[in-house]
């Protein structure tokens, strides 16, 4: 399988006029960042799939617990993804910034992620 390959504005690379794609360990980290990014009941043709962030993310006093849930789930349910050697998330309360660490276990080998999300 490969994915376009997408820069950090979500737009498609493209080289020499042709299409860039990626595949192994780089597919599965720009699927997994996507995945991260995702709204619950953004996407038209998959209302169900996303992060809730408006839900169980971006409330008063999150459970943390809850929260790592969240996106472990969004993680494993990431295609070629098979688990989750570590898996953290750091909050910077000073800029509101919250970013998911870990090392994925996939079908091409071990990806690290370090991946902002908020």
């Amino acid at each position: 399988m490969s994915v376009f390959n997408l820069d950090d504005n979500n737009n498609i690379i493209v080289t020499n006029g042709h299409f860039t794609f990626l595949t192994g360990e780089d597919e599965v980290r720009q699927l997994i960042m996507h995945k991260l990014k995702l709204w619950y009941g953004e996407w038209y043709l998959a209302r169900s799939k996303g992060v809730r962030y408006k839900e169980k993310i971006l409330i008063k006093g999150p459970d943390a617990n809850i929260v790592k849930a969240e996106f472990r789930r969004a993680i494993l349910d990431t295609k070629e993804v098979v688990s989750l050697k570590s898996f953290d998330i750091l909050q910077d309360n000073e800029t509101r910034e919250m970013f998911v660490t870990g090392e994925i276990l996939t079908t091409y080998g071990v990806i690290t992620l370090n991946q902002e999300v908020v």
